[in-house]
């Protein structure tokens, strides 16, 4: 039960971290804000006038939230075992990818960062906090 309870703590924090973090771009970044006449024809339209600053800050956005909820699964679960935390940032990475495909036209290698960044921090945080064997 207690990889359960990490996973889902680990993915609610995840998400947090995700929303925060795109708030504070939003704030920062005002051509981030989406006009209220969007619609599916002039999206591409809208997602070219984004700086490319604003979506490295996504991505980087992306990795702090799976580190955080990565960290997080893997202290609640007793730092033993790194598979409640693929499950953590597996989940997030598919909302990550959910995200891109309502919210289309974002570049290829925004794609592409999305599959690899969740994986690398998720181990980068399994490795710093996981318990040594003696």
């Amino acid at each position: 039960m207690r990889p359960i309870f990490a996973v889902i703590i680990g993915v609610v924090l995840g998400g947090f971290f995700i929303a925060l973090g795109e708030m504070i771009l939003k704030y920062m970044i005002p051509t981030l804000n989406a006009p209220s006449n969007l619609d599916s024809s002039n999206m591409q339209v809208f997602v070219d006038q984004i700086p490319l600053i604003a979506k490295i800050g996504i991505v980087i956005n992306w990795g702090v939230a799976g580190f955080v909820g990565a960290t997080v699964t893997t202290f609640i679960q007793g730092r033993t075992h790194y598979k409640p935390m693929l499950v953590t940032i597996g989940i997030l990475q598919l909302l990550t990818y959910m995200n891109m495909m309502i919210l289309w036209g974002h570049p290829l290698w925004m794609w592409g960062a999305a599959t690899f960044i969740y994986i690398i921090v998720g181990f980068i945080s399994y490795f710093l906090i996981r318990k040594k064997s003696v």
